[in-house]
């Protein structure tokens, strides 16, 4: 079945080509497949990295630092580390658990 294309004319926002859109989509802006392919993921970009910094930080879970966080995800939970703390868990240095106990002050 071959779709009937608008007179006008216009240019792609990806990749800059001239296109005829269909004449079923009034806003089409994209030329091909591949470009709206890339325009998805561009969306999905923005929408992930404006979330991102739309949150508040927090503090860390273990040490209450506030400057800089990350997500940590163990056992379908996932919490709020400073780096430092991020990273000797990822490491395999200490345990959530060893990190907590260290943070209240008992012994190991």
């Amino acid at each position: 079945m071959e779709h009937k294309t608008l007179s006008t004319k216009r240019i792609c926002t990806i990749c800059g080509k001239e296109f005829h859109p269909k004449v079923t989509s009034k806003y089409q802006n994209v030329c091909s497949f591949e470009c709206r392919q890339i325009k998805k993921r561009e969306s999905a970009k923005q929408y992930a990295r404006a979330k991102r910094f739309s949150e508040p930080l927090g503090k860390c879970f273990i040490c209450g630092y506030d400057k800089a966080i990350d997500q940590h995800h163990e056992r379908g939970k996932e919490y709020k580390l400073c780096p430092n703390c991020h990273a000797r868990i990822s490491r395999g240095y200490a345990t959530m658990e060893e990190l907590l106990i260290e943070r209240n002050g008992e012994k190991m």
